[in-house]
């Protein structure tokens, strides 16, 4: 297997092309869209890894059990952060295969941050990472296969 896929050749450029696949492929996405009222507003910015990573505070209507961030919400979290690393490599892809593991109750109340990077591309397949972290504490992590899509 390989690693290269359409990648953008700076950090802006892959900021770009991550804004440019967010606004024309996902125009009323449940987790990107600041225009859907119901959205999470995940907003990831490229990093200098050919990653990316967003800041993100829960709200209390995110909540599962009291205190803690729905389970749902994390893994939607973690999947649409992987979406968005694919976008700012200029590639369009769907979730074939998501996993993901909760390694700590993730709390309601406290700024997250998310991030996700490109492992592995072989053709239309895609390995992708995302973890969610409170400081420096893991709390939750997947791994996501993704295939391509055609225009």
């Amino acid at each position: 297997m390989n690693t290269s896929t359409n990648t953008a050749d700076t950090k802006q450029d892959r900021q770009r092309a991550l804004d440019h696949h967010r606004q024309t492929q996902h125009p009323a996405c449940v987790v990107c869209d600041p225009a859907n009222p119901f959205s999470l507003n995940l907003n990831c910015k490229a990093d200098d890894h050919g990653g990316v990573s967003s800041r993100f505070e829960p709200k209390p209507w995110m909540a599962g059990f009291t205190g803690q961030l729905h389970g749902g919400i994390v893994s939607a979290l973690l999947d649409g952060a992987m979406t968005q690393c694919l976008f700012a490599q200029n590639t369009k892809a769907v979730t074939a295969v998501l996993h993901t593991r909760f390694r700590k109750p993730v709390p309601i109340d406290q700024a997250l941050q998310v991030r996700a990077w490109l492992k592995d591309t072989d053709g239309k397949r895609h390995q992708l990472k995302a973890e969610l972290h409170l400081n420096d504490a893991l709390l939750a992590d997947a791994e996501a296969t993704f295939l391509s899509i055609e225009d």
